[in-house]
Formats: structure tokens, sequence, C-alpha cells
């Protein structure tokens, strides 16, 4: 199969006649074709542990699922590699999955030294996408009760949509190796334009109004690393009322740049998990936002992807937004006994139950 690299996360676009305009309709039923050829696709990889000595081994379970969370079916190879932190690959095997899902073991080499690793895992398909939406789990490998560990900081961060635009908020999401920090967004006179304190993931975002021909950074306070977020542009940006289990609606805003272009008809749309749940056309005038209200319950919960398309078929502006479950799981375990052997078998009954469907 020849490689082809998606640069947009809506390549569906594409499948419209270049400079023609589209009506609602038309979007729709191209999504529909894209989904049916350009789906894509996730694994994710349960471990036994996440420390281990050189030498131990791996026992792992691995699950190949669509974008709606259903099994990729029939029998497919998956690509495994130990990677350390310069990004050298010291361990690499392919395994099978058979309709979503397989496991397999991989023996840590007894000449590793002590530090982190990541585990990736990504099929051929999924090379077809840029980003490569490939699976990432830190482990760690120690000797005796030392760990070495990381010196390097690290720092990513994205304007949420992929673009910077000027003159309204945006919101940069940030991911470092640093728990429990203060991070900022400063611009290159060293200017503090935001600041907030990562969770216990290295995770945090922050919302700032960016202007224009300013050069942005993002880092760590008392850290001279830093990354740089993208060019300052004109255009559109969807903004968000703040969601929570309560709200009947979504309150989405469209806001122009003060220097966007005006545009005849833009077509607003939600998708999750491979469909589209809500489509709209609107009208935009120059220098004014339009406002959405989101039923909720025409939204599925989880993450939901929101876009903004030009009657040509090219996406402006998108960004995402999780939906929390009105009914929280709960998760029951119960073992046939209370004392085991080492490496003896143990038999587990889960139970999830909610209130809609309650265990027993």
């Amino acid at each position: 199969m020849s490689r082809f690299i998606i640069t947009s996360l809506l390549l569906w676009c594409a499948y419209v006649d270049s400079g023609a305009q589209i009506d609602l309709s038309t979007l729709n039923q191209k999504f529909e074709s894209y989904q049916s050829v350009w789906g894509k696709t996730e694994i994710h990889l349960v471990l036994n542990q996440d420390k281990f000595f050189p030498g131990d081994t791996v026992w792992f379970k691995a699950y190949f699922l669509k974008e709606d969370r259903t099994s990729v079916t029939g029998k497919q190879l998956i690509d495994i590699n130990l990677v350390d932190v310069e990004g050298k690959s010291k361990l690499h095997l392919l395994i099978s999955v058979i309709d979503g899902s397989g496991q397999n073991q991989l023996v840590i080499p007894n000449a590793l030294n002590a530090g982190f690793y990541l585990i990736t895992a990504h099929s051929s398909w999924m090379m077809n996408f840029n980003p490569m939406p490939i699976f990432k789990k830190t482990i760690q490998v120690v000797t005796g009760n030392r760990i070495i560990e990381k010196e390097k900081t690290s720092i990513r961060s994205s304007a949420e949509g992929g673009h910077l635009i000027r003159g309204i908020p945006n919101k940069v999401s940030i991911m470092t190796n640093r728990v429990n920090v203060p991070v900022q967004i400063i611009d290159s006179a060293t200017k503090e334009e935001g600041r907030t304190i990562t969770d216990n993931n290295g995770l945090a975002s922050i919302v700032f109004v960016p202007d224009e021909g300013i050069n942005y950074f993002v880092k760590i306070e008392g850290d001279t690393t830093r990354t740089a977020l993208s060019s300052v542009e004109e255009g559109y940006g969807i903004t968000l009322a703040q969601v929570n289990k309560k709200e009947d609606s979504v309150r989405v805003l469209i806001i122009p740049s003060p220097g966007a272009s005006v545009q005849k008809e833009l077509y607003f749309i939600v998708s999750a998990k491979g469909k589209i749940h809500y489509s709209t056309a609107i009208k935009p005038l120059a220098n004014e936002h339009t406002e959405l209200s989101l039923s909720r319950e025409k939204l599925p919960t989880g993450f939901v992807h929101l876009f903004l398309i030009t009657g040509e078929g090219n996406t402006i502006a998108s960004r995402d937004l999780y939906i929390p479950q009105e009914n929280t799981i709960e998760a029951k375990l119960q073992t046939s006994k209370n004392q085991y052997h080492t490496r003896e078998k143990v038999q587990l009954e889960v139970t999830l139950s909610d209130s809609r469907w309650p265990s027993g």
C-alpha cells in the first residue's frame, strides 16, 4: 500500500471538487464517505506493571479499536517498540491481534540501563496520519532500589485547533514531564501572558489573547527550557462556555479576529466516534461573533470534535470538547479467595454498574 500523509484532521474535504461550493447535505455525505475509507484507529496496551528489572518479562494485552470504540475485525499486525529517552528503539516485535484484541510479552534486555523508557504501539495504517496516533506508555527500569530520574525537561504545547488567532481568547494545551509545577506563556521580551500549575500527569492549559507580530513561548518557571507556539494569524476561533453535568446545553461562540476575511457562509459541524451529530450553516458578520446552543441530549459523552468549514470544504477552525458522563460507573472486583501463592493464577469477577444498569 502506498503511503499517504494526511495533513488535516478532515481530509474528507478533499473528496469535494476544488473551488466548488458545497451544501450541508453534501458535507455530511462526504464525511460518511471519508470515514468508510480513512477511518481512524487507536491502540491501547494494558501492562502487568510499570516498574521492571533488566531481564523481567512485560506481559501485556492489546486492544485495537475504531474511532467509535468498536473492535477492528480480522487479523491485524501491531508494531511494538521499547524506546529510550533519546528516541532509539532498544527492542522491536511484531504481534498479531484478532478481532480487536490480543496478548503477548516482551523481555527487558539484560544490558538495559536503569531509567525511563517508552513502550509504543502502532499499526501500518496509523502511519497514514499526521500526527500519527501512536500509543505510548512510560515504564521504569530499575537496578536495586535506585531509579535514574529524568534530567532533561520536556515541554510540548499547542494552540487548540492548531492555530493561534489574533485578538480573541486562545486555549493552549501543555504537556510536560514535570508534575505540580508552575508553567507560563511569555512573549519574546519575557513578559508573562498567563500562568497555571501542571496536574499530577504534567498536563495544563492556559487561555490568553495573542497580539499581532509577537512570538510566544511556553516554559516552566525557573527553568530555561521553553517551546515556541505557532505564529499569530488572522482567522476564526471557537470558544466554549463552561461544560458541566448540570447544563442542558453547550454555548458555543464563533469569533473572528479583527482582520479576518468575511466568509459568505460557513458550516459548523460536530462529530464524535466517527459520526456527525450536529451540523448547521451560519452567515458570519465582520467583527461580530456568532452564538450557537448545542443540546446536550444530541451530544454523546466523551470527546467531541467541533469544526468550522468554508463553502469550499476547507477547515478554518477546530477544537475538542469533553462531555462528562451523567451516570457514574462503579467497578467492583471479587477474587475467588483472599490469599495467593507467588505465580498462582488469580480468578477475578468484574462487575460494572451505573444508575441505568445496576449490578445484579
